[in-house]
């Protein structure tokens, strides 16, 4: 898991059952939106779907938004902020890149949560 901020208390408090179907659920938006970088963002690669220190699907949406803007990052900061709640942000309305991507993220949280439970678990049987 490395340096991390792990922000997904909401995927802690879910039974296993719950994220089973939730992992399910990122598993068929990942399919719907599959899509490779663009040509323009041929440096993209090196970043695929990276999650960054801070793991929180709002800062995911935060820095596709980020990703996405042609103004200098400082003006558009605020901005991005706002735009990245779930009120505004809608993944349907963007480009089907940024979906994989952020269902990409989603399935990486879930699997970190799925490891750490397997942990706890074999940590209490010994």
């Amino acid at each position: 898991m490395g340096l991390s901020i792990n922000l997904r208390g909401d995927l802690a408090k879910l039974s296993d059952a719950e994220l089973a179907a939730r992992l399910k659920q990122a598993w068929q938006t990942h399919e719907i939106g599959e899509t490779k970088p663009k040509f323009w963002m041929s440096w993209f690669p090196l970043w695929w779907s990276r999650r960054g220190p801070i793991r929180h699907p709002r800062i995911y949406r935060f820095l596709a938004i980020l990703s996405g803007a042609d103004v200098p990052a400082v003006l558009v900061l605020p901005l991005a902020w706002i735009f990245s709640s779930k009120a505004f942000y809608s993944p349907t309305k963007g480009d089907q890149f940024w979906v994989t991507h952020l269902a990409i993220c989603e399935i990486r949280d879930i699997e970190d949560e799925i490891k750490r439970r397997l942990a706890n678990r074999k940590r209490t049987r010994t």
